[in-house]
């Protein structure tokens, strides 16, 4: 597994090479000017008994699967971002996910993944009770409870992409090298 200095609620940016995959980096890439390698996908790191896990929304609902399964060409780390987050944050926020993900209410948001690359304006993310949402949705919902964001206020208005986190704030904590 590649060595990433990773702490629990960093933000692991993440490339596909798949159908979606490419869709979702087709629609979105423009949103950088230099020539990077894009994430179409991202999640948040959670320790498991000392094991780095990542809590993702995937078409299946809210997963939880080993950082590990991004170490090969097809699935593959891109960014590391990280948050202020302080440690009372951290305890709550893993808390609240492990709750969250063994409640199995959380689904995946087929429709508002939909209206994304058409770029229809949404108001916000005042979705912070809901159950249905995507990928990088739900990283910026739950940066969101602690008044904390991975994005710039004017990125929200047309949708929060993957790439949006990997280029908004935070730290970058790790960049894979830029080739495409």
């Amino acid at each position: 597994m590649m060595d990433l200095p990773l702490k629990t609620l960093d933000c692991i940016c993440t490339r596909s090479e798949s159908f979606v995959g490419d869709v979702i980096r087709f629609f979105t890439k423009k949103r950088v000017k230099e020539a990077t390698n894009v994430a179409n996908h991202c999640g948040l790191i959670i320790y498991i008994e000392g094991i780095p896990m990542v809590m993702e929304m995937l078409g299946t609902g809210l997963e939880l699967n080993p950082v590990s399964d991004y170490d090969n060409y097809r699935d593959r780390i891109v960014a590391v971002k990280r948050l202020p987050f302080t440690d009372d944050q951290i305890r709550d926020a893993r808390r609240f996910l492990l709750s969250t993900y063994w409640s199995g209410s959380v689904q995946y948001s087929y429709k508002e993944l939909l209206k994304f690359p058409t770029f229809c304006k949404r108001l916000g993310l005042e979705k912070v009770s809901s159950t249905k949402m995507y990928c990088s949705e739900f990283c910026e919902i739950i940066a969101q409870k602690y008044n904390l964001s991975w994005v710039d206020s004017a990125t929200i208005d047309s949708g929060i992409a993957p790439i949006d986190i990997q280029f908004g704030k935070g730290e970058t904590v790790w960049q894979e090298k830029s080739s495409v």
